[in-house]
């Protein structure tokens, strides 16, 4: 696989962090009503009622989203062992810098969606504490996913050596 097909695949399937940034924006709004009340629910609202507010937290909160997406993906790239074998041995220096160019595109994202002139105080740490989240659960998925992998690897290497002892 080319460069180019890599990093047009990334780009492409992370798209949909997209709209899944605007769906944030919208439960985070949902979940001050919750969290908060109705009437600190409303008083958010009523600052939607500019349209340039509630488009500029829709890009910012799409773009996040995608930042996190392209940063997902990266790392499910990464934990690909054909990938690792292929790319990271051969260039260690670039796997390197994409560790940290994902690193960086966290802390962008969530100082994107911290912005204190676009999203008000309760809107701006209720979004830091849904990435906070989804950052913790791809974690988790990526350390159950490695661990079934390692198991299945063993347990295939463990039935190749019985197979080769009773040949011999």
């Amino acid at each position: 696989m080319k460069k180019e097909n890599i990093v047009k695949k990334l780009f492409t399937s992370s798209l949909i962090g997209f709209p899944i940034g605007v769906t944030l924006l919208i439960l985070s709004y949902a979940g001050i009503f919750c969290i908060v009340g109705e009437d600190a629910a409303n008083k958010e609202l009523l600052q939607l009622n500019n349209i340039r507010t509630l488009v500029y937290q829709a890009m910012v909160m799409g773009l996040a989203y995608f930042i996190v997406f392209v940063n997902l993906n990266t790392a499910l790239l990464f934990l690909n062992r054909e990938t690792t074998i292929k790319f990271t041995y051969k260039h260690p220096c670039i796997s390197v810098l994409l560790l940290l160019l994902s690193v960086l595109g966290m802390i962008i994202s969530l100082n994107l969606i911290n912005i204190e002139s676009i999203y008000s105080k309760n809107v701006a740490m209720l979004n830091v504490i849904i990435m906070v989240i989804i950052y913790a659960v791809a974690c988790l998925v990526f350390m159950i996913k490695d661990v079934k992998e390692n198991l299945l690897v063993k347990k295939i290497n463990i039935k190749i050596k019985e197979k080769n002892e009773n040949n011999n």
